[in-house]
């Protein structure tokens, strides 16, 4: 069988393809920070360090390695951060591939030691907002590990992403979080070391994370209530619920009503974008309970199932649920009042442009006033030109009438002509017909013409607006 021609050409394209956006997901230099915490059973040999500068890899996992085997630990926790770059002045945060902070022989390392999801670099390269419990439907794998993976990327201030393994037989938590800035991570590291004694569930990296994030989205949402609140105020639209406190409703004549539907339709989309992380990152938390469930229930039959140590971990487990349900509570407070804004908003939004549609109403009917006294001026002007066009048409007439007379009479009278008479006493001289023939003709011949040209001027007028027709 002989293949087409073009597909060895296609094949090359899509390797080709595959290649770039590879390179494109990592980068040529390693830029990695360091979290690790081991409780011992002896609290004063516990561990907490934070290393903002990783030089060599492998001797940071040997020394993980080694402080994990430790006799004595009973619980341990290593996260890796892949650190990202400030963004620059030329950046608009809406990049869609955030390559990792870590060369791609750094990045396998990383998941060989952590034995972490192999889903983590194929999310990541999808640009999909996402948490993956990998043994939530398909049951807990050969080595007992537990892996999950997660990933935000809408906002455009903190898209990160996490990969993150359970290790029963250690109760250890390895994971590797990407997108985070310096500041971010240290804002992070602060939150976790004083919950150190909760490092045996899994998952209290991500759910520090949420537990800032809930916050944030609850402070954004009474932003935008006093933003709008205050815009309500500004265009005499605030609802009035005190008598003795009237609202001045006159305001909007005087408020800038594009900039104000402009700022509340600014509003309007972000309080659709907080409603969404209502939707959708409340249910990830109901996620974190069962995987933590999972992984406390899968320590029994363990090196580490020591009955005391386990208690506590059941004990902890119960108190973070508890966390994790208040934590989940602020979420959907927080969409609940984001929509409730959101047609309180659009309420404000309808009504102005309901007042822009008067106002520009108004100025129609101005419009209308002024044109409707120009049309009168106008009227006025054409009766009177009517009048002298009726006044020049008459004295035309007349002119036309008498010239011809005064100008016979004029011209006979001169002294190139003598009418002799037969007898002194004619009052009446035998040639006066000569005078009225020739007056009559001039008149006949003047007014023809000027009846003529009139006509023919008419013509030409209408010929023109036919034509411009």
């Amino acid at each position: 069988m002989q293949l087409p021609r073009q597909f060895p050409a296609k094949m090359a394209e899509t390797v080709i393809s595959k290649t770039s956006r590879s390179k494109a997901m990592f980068s040529l230099s390693d830029e990695l920070m360091c979290l690790r915490v081991c409780n011992n059973e002896d609290p004063s040999k516990n561990i907490c360090s934070f290393d903002r500068d990783v030089g060599d890899l492998e001797e940071t996992l040997s020394v993980v390695s080694d402080s994990i085997g430790a006799k004595g630990v009973k619980e341990s926790l290593v996260v890796l951060f892949s650190v990202r770059k400030p963004p620059s002045p030329d950046d608009d945060g809406r990049q869609r591939l955030w390559p990792f902070g870590v060369r791609k022989e750094t990045f396998d390392a990383i998941s060989k030691s952590f034995s972490l999801s192999r889903f983590y670099s194929q999310m990541h390269s999808d640009t999909t907002s996402m948490f993956f419990d990998e043994n939530d439907s398909a049951g807990t794998d050969s080595d007992g590990i537990q892996r999950c993976i997660m990933q935000i990327e809408y906002p455009s201030t903190m898209r990160w992403s996490l990969a993150l393994s359970f290790d029963p037989s250690t109760c250890t938590t390895g994971a590797l979080v990407h997108g985070l800035f310096p500041q971010q991570i240290d804002d992070l590291v602060k939150d976790i070391i004083p919950r150190s004694d909760q490092i045996g569930l899994p998952m209290l990296l991500p759910f520090v994370v949420f537990t800032s994030r809930a916050r944030s989205t609850n402070s954004r949402v009474i932003q935008c209530h006093r933003e709008m609140v205050d815009w309500e105020r500004r265009t005499g639209l605030s609802p009035e619920w005190r008598a003795d406190n009237p609202i001045d409703r006159t305001r909007h004549e005087k408020a800038n009503l594009g900039l104000a539907l402009a700022e509340l339709t600014t509003i309007l989309s972000k309080l659709a974008y907080l409603s969404f992380l209502g939707d959708f990152e409340a249910p990830m938390l109901a996620k974190f309970d069962r995987f933590n469930q999972r992984s406390v229930q899968a320590m029994k039959g363990t090196t580490m199932n020591q009955d005391s140590h386990h208690a506590r971990l059941c004990a902890m487990e119960t108190e973070f649920r508890k966390d994790n349900a208040f934590c989940r509570e602020t979420f959907q407070a927080a969409k609940e009042r984001a929509r409730y804004l959101t047609g309180r908003t659009n309420a404000q939004v309808q009504a102005i442009y309901s007042l822009i549609a008067q106002r520009d109403s108004a100025l129609a009917l101005k419009d209308n006033a002024a044109l409707k006294g120009i049309s009168e001026d106008q009227r006025t002007i054409a009766l009177a030109a009517t009048r002298d066009s009726a006044a020049m048409k008459t004295i035309s007439i007349i002119t036309a009438v008498f010239l011809p007379a005064t100008f016979t009479a004029t011209f006979f009278s001169s002294a190139f002509f003598r009418f002799p008479t037969d007898e002194a006493a004619d009052v009446v001289s035998k040639w006066i017909w000569v005078y009225v023939v020739v007056t009559t003709l001039l008149s006949v011949g003047v007014l023809g013409w000027w009846y003529m040209s009139r006509r023919r001027k008419e013509r030409d007028i209408e010929l023109g607006l036919l034509k411009r027709e």
